[in-house]
């Protein structure tokens, strides 16, 4: 079982670091194609965090994730 968690951490760890750069450049960039590009890749990457949340809520704690069905239903549809 803590495999299984660690396992699911992992990819989920990697989806807000990305995320969090990826905002830091997006704050930074000075063309407008660039922020763009930025602005889709960061919404990309949240949508990975939510679906990521969502898997290790179901894996972990089924019981919360009743409660976080919707959000983890409208990051899996971006």
């Amino acid at each position: 079982m803590n495999l299984l968690i660690f396992s699911s951490c992992v990819p989920l760890f990697t989806a807000l670091t990305g995320g969090i750069m990826v905002f830091f450049a997006w704050r930074y960039s000075r063309d407008s194609h660039e922020k763009m590009l930025n602005r889709r890749l960061l919404l990309y990457l949240l949508a990975l965090t939510g679906t990521w949340t969502g898997l290790f809520l179901y894996l972990a704690l089924p019981e919360v994730f009743q409660a976080f069905f919707p959000v983890y239903c409208l990051s899996t549809l971006a």
